[in-house]
């Protein structure tokens, strides 16, 4: 996410993620949790939405409402989870081609979380590698090195 916000030099102040996911505990990470992981609401990074898991629809929407005074993309990433390992769900290749589409058109930096999946517990290295020439900007990874166990 520092990342991606740096591509950007700063100047774009939006980050989108899926309203079904998990990217972690801490105060940035958690601001991008779609589920409700805890009752107490701690603070989270600035300008964080939300779009419905798997509708392009719902992310293009996302990303027309964020925008500049000048009309331009205000959005700097997206943040997806290609299967959603809390929900058993999983992204179609149409809408992961689309995401990857409009990030392109709109130079939005995408990126798969992959920390739960990756490392070949889906059957491919990583979700995502099942559809080829589909490629991200950034992929995390985490315990899926440790064979599952604490970081």
């Amino acid at each position: 996410v520092k990342l991606a916000y740096k591509y950007h030099g700063g100047k774009r102040q939006q980050i989108l993620h899926a309203d079904i996911s998990f990217h972690g505990k801490l105060l940035g990470s958690g601001s991008l949790t779609g589920s409700a992981q805890s009752t107490f609401a701690f603070p989270g990074i600035p300008g964080v939405s939300a779009f419905r898991y798997g509708d392009l629809g719902s992310v293009r929407e996302s990303v027309a409402a964020a925008r500049d005074a000048k009309g331009r993309c205000d959005v700097y990433a997206i943040l997806i989870e290609p299967f959603s390992a809390s929900t058993m769900t999983e992204c179609s290749e149409e809408f992961l081609r689309g995401l990857r589409e409009l990030c392109t058109a709109e130079d939005i930096v995408l990126i798969f979380d992959e920390i739960y999946t990756g490392g070949g517990k889906t059957g491919s290295l990583f979700h995502f590698m099942r559809h080829p020439g589909l490629v991200p900007d950034g992929v995390t990874t985490s315990k899926s090195f440790g064979g599952g166990k604490s970081s």
